[in-house]
């Protein structure tokens, strides 16, 4: 009884210690906040993402001017940004971020995107 104990003893100890611990990388909400400026500017046009604890805005700024396109939905869980506007939702999701970097891949299009903190 005894040796049949310290088997099943050992069976759950090597089935505890065989399960992977899923660590997501965490950011917060205060190192996320500001004003981002992406790093590949396209015909002169200047993207940037001004994030805060409430909401989220995407401008445009070229030579002309600059136009807002502010998101309907915003919410943060330390690795992901969920939002949405005008019917379209998308998740932007965390590889880098820094004080000075911001890098993300946007769902919707797959595409990699890279910000510098300006503000």
């Amino acid at each position: 009884m005894k040796k049949v104990l310290f088997v099943l003893s050992l069976i759950l100890i090597c089935l505890s210690s065989c399960k992977k611990d899923e660590v997501a990388l965490k950011y917060t909400q205060e190192k996320l906040n500001g004003t981002w400026e992406n790093l590949v500017v396209t015909d002169g046009i200047t993207q940037q993402l001004v994030i805060t604890s409430t909401s989220l805005s995407e401008v445009s700024v070229t030579a002309a001017g600059s136009i807002s396109l502010d998101y309907d939905t915003y919410s943060f869980d330390g690795a992901k940004i969920t939002c949405s506007v005008s019917g379209f939702a998308d998740v932007l999701t965390i590889n880098e971020l820094t004080n000075a970097k911001l890098v993300l891949t946007r769902k919707l299009s797959g595409e990699k995107l890279e910000y510098k903190k300006v503000k």
